[in-house]
């Protein structure tokens, strides 16, 4: 794994940076920034090390990095399905993942497949899991 990711994925797992960073992508989502703004949005709410740290991180790959914590906090996803956006425009890479199932921990070195890719990973619930909290609700 790209170290730089492996630092990002590190930086993560603390919540407060964890939560900042999934507003701030939300944000930046909304506001339509150019990209070249990112870095200053990061800097304006992390330390250096961590804004410089993030920016060499696509901002694709960072937003599936926090989908995939998000999922493993849930419990009850052990795996995501492959999605393209189903057109003429699918490349031959995205089209041979379609409807493919991979471990949860495995989506950040999946997704995005390259740059300007518009494929979902989807969450596959864990049916036992979702079941028994079922239960657990209803009881």
């Amino acid at each position: 794994m790209d170290e730089t990711i492996k630092k990002a994925q590190q930086a993560l797992d603390d919540e407060k940076t964890h939560l900042t960073l999934k507003n701030l992508l939300l944000d930046w989502q909304e506001a339509d920034d150019e990209p070249s703004t990112w870095q200053s949005s990061l800097e304006a709410v992390f330390d250096s090390e961590k804004a410089d740290l993030f920016s060499e991180v696509s901002r694709e790959r960072l937003a599936t990095l926090i989908q995939q914590k998000d999922l493993q906090k849930r419990g009850n996803v052990k795996e995501v399905k492959w999605l393209t956006s189903g057109d003429e425009d699918v490349c031959e890479t995205c089209q041979e993942h379609h409807g493919e199932h991979y471990p949860i921990d495995k989506m950040h070195e999946l997704h995005p497949a390259h740059e300007d890719c518009r494929c979902e990973l989807e969450p596959v619930l864990d049916v036992d899991i979702s079941s028994e909290a079922l239960r657990d609700i209803l009881s």
